[in-house]
């Protein structure tokens, strides 16, 4: 974690939740990456630059192989909600350099705020990106992964 965040390697070191909380998954889904974001844990919500470094980082090293993004929306407040320039950064990664390489996205129990920020952005959504969202309304714990298979 030391080469992709230095910020969130620290977090690690000290036993705090991580700054930016967007983690790749130990476990692989029929051998694809899975990274994990979560929102509504990140303790520097509204820290735009590192977010977005910790994220080209993690996807950086990750290569031009096939990915699942998973975004748990528990937690996610308004405070979340107003860092849209973090979605809109975001967006405009995986639009620019990653989309073709994303199989899924899977949206976790939104908030009532974060169904607003994806309200926000799905019209700046390319039509590929859009097709392989899936919002879900169980917490991850409830998810059947057989789905993958």
């Amino acid at each position: 974690m030391q080469q992709i965040c230095k910020q969130c390697a620290q977090d690690i070191s000290n036993n705090l939740p991580l700054s930016h909380c967007f983690y790749e998954e130990i476990d692989k889904i029929n051998c694809i990456t899975v990274f994990n974001a979560s929102p509504g844990e990140s303790v520097l919500y509204n820290d735009v630059d590192g977010i977005m470094s910790h994220i080209k980082s993690m996807l950086l090293h990750h290569g031009k192989n096939p990915w699942i993004l998973h975004i748990d929306g528990e937690g996610f407040e308004t405070k979340h909600a107003r860092q849209i320039t973090i979605a809109f950064q975001f967006l405009e990664l995986i639009k620019n350099e990653y989309l073709d390489e994303l199989m899924l996205v899977e949206i976790i129990c939104p908030t009532k705020q974060m169904h607003g920020v994806i309200t926000i952005i799905w019209p700046f959504l390319p039509e590929k990106l859009k097709s392989i969202i899936v919002i879900r309304t169980q917490s991850k714990s409830e998810l059947s992964f057989t789905i993958y298979d």
